[in-house]
């Protein structure tokens, strides 16, 4: 950041506390959507969803192949299961 030498340590930590305070609430916001959305969800695609939430979630694996690997999974599922988890994704 090449304004951070410009501002007192003091003010640069706050900034820096209330985003990440920012982003944790962003963040448990979107899973809490997400778990009731899920809650909706059929059993199989229900499933579906966990197998690409566990890749997601993996923090070992890149985003180029958690991108990769769930499109796998997405097109290797029947075609009401995608259609059901569009439908429900986009609120």
């Amino acid at each position: 950041m090449q304004y951070k030498n410009s501002l007192p340590k003091n003010v640069v930590d706050e900034i820096d506390r209330m985003f990440q305070n920012q982003m944790q609430q962003h963040q448990q916001q979107r899973e809490e959507y997400h778990k009731s959305v899920v809650a909706r969800l059929s059993p199989a695609a229900r499933a579906a969803d966990e197998r690409m939430s566990a890749i997601d979630r993996d923090p070992m694996i890149p985003p180029q192949q958690k991108m990769q690997q769930i499109q796998m999974i997405r097109n290797s599922l029947p075609q009401n299961v995608r259609n059901e988890l569009d439908t429900a994704m986009r609120g």
